[in-house]
Order: C-alpha cells, then structure tokens, then sequence
C-alpha cells in the first residue's frame, strides 16, 4: 500500500473514529442522518494533495447506507493562510460536523482551532501535522500522515515519474514575488520538442493566472509551492532568478543552471560569481535565454562541465564542516 492510500484509509478512520466519540452526524435522531464533511487543502495546484482528496471523496462515498447521507464540501486555501482561515470559517458556518484540514502553515492553526472549538467541530489535520503544542490546546483535534521529510520525497518521486516520460524538464523559478516576464519567451522555449516547462510564478497571481490561460499540455504553472527542492530533483536543467540561497540549492543538487532577470545590485553580483566560475549561463536578453536554454539542454558536455565546476566550488556539506570547524576552534 503506497503513502497515499495509507493517509486516505488512516483519515477515513479517523473520520469513523471521531464521529464515534463525538456523536458528529447531524440530526441523529432522524433516520436519514447527513454527515457533512468539509475538506480544505492548502492549494489546488498540488497534484499529490489533489489525488489524495479524490481518493478520500471517493471512500467516503462508498460509506453511504440507506440511513446515512454523507455530503462532502470542499475548498482550497489558496496557498494563503488567511485564505485558508476564511474557506473553514464558511464551512463551519454551513453546517460542516467534521473537518479535514491540509494547512497552508502548519505553525499558524490558532484561528482554526478556536472557531472549531467554539462551534464544537472536530478537525482531522492531514499531510501537514501542526505544532505539537497546538494539538493538545483541545482533545478533538487530530493528525493523521507521514513525516514531512517522507512526503517531500515522495512529492518529488511522483513528479519526477509524471513528468519525465522520455521528456527533458526544464525548471523556471522566479522568486517568491514571481519577478520577471517569463510570458514574453515561453513561446520560443515552447517550440522545443519533447520538454516539459515547470513555472514557478510564487506569489504572482497575475502572472500565474496570465500563464494558465496558455494552451500547451507542455507547460505546468504552478504558484508558491514548499516543495521547490523536489522540483529541482526532477529538473533536467533550471533556469532561476540569481538569488544567493536559490542558486546554492540548485548547484547544491548539481544542476545545469541559467540564470535569468537578475535585479540590479546583489544579484547582478551572484550571476557574476557564478558565470565567472562556469556554474552557470549568464543571459541579459529574452533572446539569449531562448538561445542558451536550447544550447544547455542540448549539449551534455557544457552540462557536465557546469555540474564539474559547482562540485568544485560549492561544497555541499559546508554547514556540517562549519559546525565541525567552530566546535575544533572553541571546544
């Protein structure tokens, strides 16, 4: 049984178990009793957490007896806490008598837990497990899932499986704010043939939004996600802003990088450092992104030159060998 199936059988009887203890079906007197659940993930963009919540809508279903209705309502967070806050608060103002939560922040459920406190609704957290401190602030909240650590790699094991069927990924991070008119060169990176073009807009609504409207089964546009290591493991090259940590974690993971958008100042800075290293492709033009994107995915001895260098310069154990050198020097 794979992670996913044992998070659904783990909430359903969760869900069995709760309405148990907590008598949650509505109007129990009444022999065609309703158990209305209400599901509320983080986003609607995660392609795990949207299979895990059809596998459980599709379960619950299959629960129904002639004496008992279960309605299931769902919404999404929108990879907004305060999002997020509100979908719950119009469920349980809707009459929900169970919960099942996927958190945006799993340090920030204070809000949710009150208003199901208040109203007497027992939550089921799920996939993301919130702070142990808060699941003891009331004895009818629940968590059900695995390790964040095991989810992460599991993410990544499932995208990398869908996405590279004898297809190339190429990964365009654009920093949490989205900074840059990607949208003005995904055509000419589109003309590519058997790629799959991942990007990550972060906060850019308008972008993101803009990019949806795009009409090739080529593309994944995704918004904020807390997965971004796993999608640089499933890359085949990246493209990315030249921030400091965002180009350490790609040449950390030995991936051929181009760095693109650079805002002036620090960043022009980074490219620098890099390009002068041949650990990455430096490009000023939409015209050079096409042209070097093309180049790099095509030529495997610049990818394995680029990948030699980052080895050379940027060590990927530097925290555990600063550690080591400050206990030597002040033990």
């Amino acid at each position: 049984m794979n992670k996913r199936k044992k998070i659904v059988v783990c909430l359903i009887l969760g869900i069995i178990l709760v309405c148990n203890i907590c008598g949650c079906q509505s109007n129990k007197e009444e022999k065609n009793s309703i158990l209305r659940v209400g599901i509320v993930t983080y986003t609607q963009d995660d392609p795990f957490i949207n299979a895990l919540k059809e596998q459980l809508k599709g379960n619950l279903k299959t629960m129904e007896t002639k004496d008992m209705k279960i309605m299931i309502s769902e919404r999404n967070g929108d990879n907004d806490q305060r999002d997020q806050n509100e979908a719950v608060e119009e469920m349980i103002d809707a009459g929900c008598d169970i919960m099942c939560i996927n958190l945006v922040d799993r340090t920030e459920p204070s809000k949710i837990i009150k208003m199901a406190r208040q109203n007497n609704i027992p939550v089921i957290f799920f996939n993301r497990e919130p702070v142990k401190e808060d699941l003891k602030q009331w004895d009818k909240l629940y968590y059900v899932g695995c390790n964040a650590e095991q989810s992460g790699k599991m993410q990544g094991q499932i995208a990398a499986k869908y996405i590279k069927k004898n297809k190339k990924v190429i990964l365009i991070m654009l920093g949490s704010m989205g900074f840059g008119r990607i949208d003005e060169i995904l055509n000419g990176l589109l003309e590519e043939k058997d790629v799959k073009i991942i990007v990550v807009c972060g906060s850019n609504k308008e972008l993101y939004n803009n990019l949806l409207k795009i009409n090739n089964d080529k593309l994944i546009v995704l918004g904020f996600v807390n997965n971004i290591n796993d999608l640089i493991y499933s890359s085949d090259i990246v493209l990315s802003k030249p921030g400091g940590i965002s180009s350490t974690e790609v040449t950390v993971m030995r991936k051929p990088l181009i760095h693109i958008f650079p805002i002036p100042g620090i960043e022009t800075y980074n490219t620098l450092f890099f390009k002068d290293r041949d650990m990455s492709l430096k490009c000023d033009t939409k015209e050079e992104i096409i042209i070097n994107t093309t180049k790099l995915l095509n030529d495997t001895s610049l990818q394995e030159n680029m990948i030699r260098n980052q080895e050379k310069y940027i060590n990927r154990n530097s925290a555990e060998d600063l550690v080591k050198l400050v206990l030597e020097k002040y033990k």
